[in-house]
Formats: C-alpha cells, structure tokens, sequence
C-alpha cells in the first residue's frame, strides 16, 4: 500500500493484475495497461493516485469489482473498439471525480451497479449498441455522497440515447446525472423507480415504444419542459413531482 511505482512500465507480456497490486500506490500519469491484458482483479488500483488516462486493448475480458475506484486523478477510459469486455464490474469506477470521458467498446452488455456512480464530472457518453444491461445506480450522482458539492459542477451537457437493445434499466441508474439535456429510449426496457430523478440539465425527453412511467422516474428534474411519447398508458406515482416547468 502507498507504492511508488511512477517509474514502473508493464511489459506487453502482462495478462492478469492481480488483487490489491496497484491499491494506494502512486503511478505516473501516463500509466500504460499492458496490451495484451487480460484479467484486472478486484481492487486492483483502488485508492491509486496519478493516473490520469487509461486504454484497454482488445484483449480485456474481466474488468473487477471497485477495480478503479477512488482514483481521484483519473480523467479518461477508453475502451479500444476491438475490446471484446462484455461487462464492467459493479463499482469499478465508483467516486472517479475527475472522470469526465468514457469511450466504451460496441461489444459491452453490461454495466454493473454503481460502475460509474458519483463520477460527477462525467460527461456526454454514447452507450453501445449492444448494450442489453444498466444495473443500479450505474451513473448515479445524487445519494449519500453524491449530493455534496454539485452546485458548483460545470459539465458539458449533450443527449443520452438509451439503445433499443437494451432491456433493463435499474433503480437510480442515471439519478442525479448532470450531463443530460435530452433523453430518448429508442426501445421498451424494464425501468426502475428514480432511474431519471433529480437530473438538473434534463430538459426533453422523448420516447416511441415506452408504455409505462414508473414511480418517480423523473422525479425534481426541474428543468424538464417537453416530454413526447407515443403509446404510453401508464403513468406512475410522483413521476413528474417537481417538474416546475
């Protein structure tokens, strides 16, 4: 733990990081994953200090539980378009505070709970085509913490499209989002209470297949002034509740 490993550079060779290798340590800003990765375990650069940017190549097939969280200097993930990752583990990036950009591979399925979550300063993100799965509070910025502070975030705001292929979307997963302006669902997925609550930038939402608004799914996004949607027949409880415009 604490490790200064600024000065180590992993050979290409490298297939697995295992548990707990990088937790603490310090590591140069240009930190390189080896290209032919494999495995990064659970809590493997948790508490990790100084990476700013990282890429995985096409070889990645597990991606561990709180693997990044709590690198507060990490900026930028790019998932390479060959990465063949099919899901990202819950809490993998949980409390990344500078993270503003995320590149995802068009192979990801799943997006594990609380992947993302209090990541405020996360920007317009293109969710895959392939994507079928958003577990809880994947992108949630509202919450025990992540309430704290977001006045005073500025992010660039830009419209989240929901693939038509995915089929569920869960409890909170996009509470509190600040990068939001508009919100099309382009299919009909199994939606969780609050799943768009609290999003200050929401202003549109449109949607052609959804039927159904759950309880308090855009609960206090006061901000949103048009809703369009083509064969709904259930509204649920407080969904719209502070929606002053």
């Amino acid at each position: 733990h604490g490790l200064d490993a600024t000065d180590i550079v992993l050979p290409d060779s490298v297939r697995v990081i295992k548990k707990n290798a990088y937790d603490s340590a310090i590591v140069s800003p240009s930190f390189v994953m080896p290209f032919n990765l494999q495995v990064v375990e659970d809590e493997a650069f948790r508490y990790c200090k100084g990476m700013q940017s990282i890429t995985f190549n096409s070889e990645l097939k597990y991606l561990g539980i709180w693997s990044f969280h709590l690198c507060r200097d990490l900026e930028y993930v790019k998932f390479n378009k060959e990465c063949r990752l099919s899901r990202i583990e819950s809490k993998a990036f949980c409390n990344c505070e500078k993270l503003s950009t995320v590149t995802f591979s068009p192979y990801l399925n799943e997006i594990g709970e609380s992947a993302f979550q209090w990541c405020k300063h996360l920007e317009g993100i293109t969710l895959p085509e392939k994507l079928k799965i958003i577990e809880d509070s994947a992108f949630e910025i509202e919450g025990k913490y992540g309430d704290v502070d977001n006045e005073d975030v500025e992010v660039n705001t830009s419209c989240l499209v929901i693939p038509s292929t995915v089929k569920s979307i869960g409890k909170s997963a996009f509470n509190g989002s600040l990068f939001i302006n508009k919100l099309v669902v382009e299919g009909k997925p199994a939606i969780g209470e609050y799943a768009f609550a609290r999003c200050p930038n929401l202003e549109e939402f449109e949607t052609l297949k959804l039927t159904k608004l759950v309880d308090s799914m855009f609960e206090g996004c006061y901000n949103l002034k048009r809703v369009a949607i083509e064969e709904l027949t259930t509204i649920g409880n407080n969904v719209f509740s502070g929606c002053s415009n």
